[in-house]
């Protein structure tokens, strides 16, 4: 029961995760100052305005949708890695486990009548 599988530990892919791990929890920690210094921006802003700035709110949600796609990657929730590497096909409406991608190929059937007339 306690014996450790050499293949196990050596897999490549497991230390290339590590790597990436290190990586996104490092540019997490860094994304989390810079939405603190935006928030205080944005309260700035509202301030003196009584209005929110459109552009830091823009800059906030790409940053949120970074963070939760980091923590997601961090905690094992999912496999895809988040930006800049994310997956191009990610970028559109994700699909929900129920749908499934279908090839269908369509041939198109002679009917008696063309086959059965020549050309003049």
């Amino acid at each position: 029961m306690n014996d450790i599988n050499k293949d196990e530990l050596l897999d490549v892919k497991k230390w290339q995760r590590l790597f990436f791990m290190v990586i996104y929890a490092a540019a997490a920690n860094f994304v989390i100052g810079i939405v603190l210094f935006l928030i205080f921006l944005q309260f700035i802003f509202y301030l003196f305005t009584s209005n929110t700035n459109d552009q830091l709110k823009s800059a906030n949600d790409w940053l949120k949708d970074f963070l939760i796609d980091s923590l997601n990657f961090l905690t094992f929730n999912t496999n895809d890695k988040p930006f800049p590497l994310k997956n191009k096909e990610d970028d559109g409406e994700s699909k929900s486990a129920d749908e499934k991608v279908v090839d269908v190929e369509v041939e198109e059937l002679d009917t008696e009548e063309s086959s059965s007339k020549e050309p003049d």
